[in-house]
C-alpha cells in the first residue's frame, strides 16, 4: 500500500477507499467472468486501474511486478528453445529423408542401367 500511496496524490487514495467502501456496503463487485466478488482490495485497485486522471506512468509502476517481468523473459526463453528442439527435429527428419530418397535414386539408377543392358541384349 505504501507504493499506492507514493505514487498517486492522498485525495485521490482516500477517494478510492471512499468508494471502495460504498461498493462494498451496497453488495461488492463481480469480476469480470462473474464467478465470484471482488475482495475489497480487488475493488480499490481496479478503481485505482480505471481512474484517467492518474497518469499512466504511475499505472505501470503500480502493477508492474520485477517477478512478472522474469518470468516473461524465462517463458520466452523456453518457447524459443522448444522452437529450436522442434526444427533440429524436423532437420534430422529431412536429413533422413534425404538419405533415403538418395538410396532410392540409386536404386533406380542400377534398375535403369540393367534394363537398358538387357534390352540391348534382347535386341542382338
Amino acid at each position: 500500500m505504501l507504493s499506492v500511496i507514493s505514487k498517486i496524490d492522498r485525495k485521490i487514495i482516500l477517494e478510492k477507499y471512499k468508494k471502495t467502501c460504498l461498493i462494498e456496503a451496497n453488495g461488492g463487485q463481480m469480476i469480470k467472468n462473474g464467478n465470484r466478488r471482488r475482495t475489497s482490495g480487488g475493488i480499490f485497485f481496479n478503481l485505482i486501474k480505471e481512474d484517467k486522471s492518474i497518469p499512466n506512468s504511475a499505472k505501470k509502476d503500480l502493477f508492474s511486478c520485477p517477478q512478472n517481468e522474469e518470468m516473461k523473459k524465462k517463458k520466452k526463453r523456453e518457447k524459443m528453445k522448444r522452437k529450436k528442439e522442434k526444427l533440429r527435429k524436423m532437420i534430422a527428419q529431412d536429413d533422413n529423408k534425404v538419405d533415403i530418397l538418395k538410396t532410392l535414386n540409386e536404386e533406380l539408377e542400377t534398375l535403369s542401367s540393367n534394363c537398358t543392358i538387357e534390352n540391348e541384349e534382347l535386341s542382338d
